[in-house]
């Protein structure tokens, strides 16, 4: 069976800013050609895989309003592409409490990516997940340290 990739470009009826075009196509690119290998992988190598679209996404932050409901969406739809089922927790619409992520968020951005704050993303992240990541004391943030990627992407690009 002959899998498309699911993130492809496509031209926006507003204009996105010039210096954040090469950042998207760099994080497209590198998402599309880890998908293949996320497929097969264990799913805290999954997770991590969608922590790596989450957190670089909302680092390019290209546009003036709705960055966080694309980026749930773009999680959503990666965590469908690779059978993870969603908690009923996770919506598309900010809750109160997800300036826990907010602030994880924000240093990963400010600080330019450090690997060391993807797994606390990560962590937040999976609690919109189901399946696997709603066991309590899965030892999940132990596990993400473990696995934790090389860094491929970056915002001085």
């Amino acid at each position: 069976m002959r899998r498309v990739s699911w993130i492809r470009p496509s031209i926006s009826p507003l204009p996105l800013p010039i210096w954040c075009l090469p950042k998207l196509a760099a994080l497209l690119a590198t998402v599309n050609g880890e998908l293949e290998e996320a497929r097969g992988a264990e799913r805290y190598v999954q997770l991590l895989y969608l922590t790596h679209l989450f957190a670089w996404f909302g680092a390019i932050h290209p546009f003036l309003d709705g960055n966080g409901h694309i980026q749930r969406a773009l999680f959503a739809a990666a965590a469908a592409e690779l059978s993870i089922p969603m908690s009923s927790r996770f919506a598309l619409h900010p809750r109160s409490f997800d300036r826990l992520l907010a602030h994880q968020l924000e240093i990963f951005t400010r600080t330019n990516g450090p690997q060391s704050h993807l797994a606390a993303i990560a962590e937040y992240l999976a609690f919109w997940l189901a399946g696997p990541f709603d066991m309590p004391g899965s030892g999940i943030s132990n596990r993400l340290i473990e696995k934790q990627r090389p860094e491929r992407l970056s915002l001085s690009a």
